[in-house]
């Protein structure tokens, strides 16, 4: 699959996160479902707006999700 051209665009400065932007489906991580992401400017991405705040404040090293068994 070619993506080429396709996508949305996003401009951030330095240390900031976006709002939440849409997947465009909804996503299982971990158990959890998902239907919008955020992106940080520091090459980050997450799944709810209390990450987004961690980033805010360089909180980053957060622990992983336990897998579903």
């Amino acid at each position: 699959m070619h993506l080429c051209g396709s996508g949305t665009a996003v401009s951030l400065t330095d240390d900031v996160v976006t709002t939440a932007l849409p997947i465009g489906f909804t996503f299982n991580f971990y158990g959890n479902l998902y239907t919008d992401f955020y992106i940080s400017s520091n090459g980050f991405i997450g799944f709810s707006s209390t990450w987004r705040m961690a980033v805010v404040r360089e909180v980053f090293f957060l622990p992983l999700p336990v897998p579903v068994t």
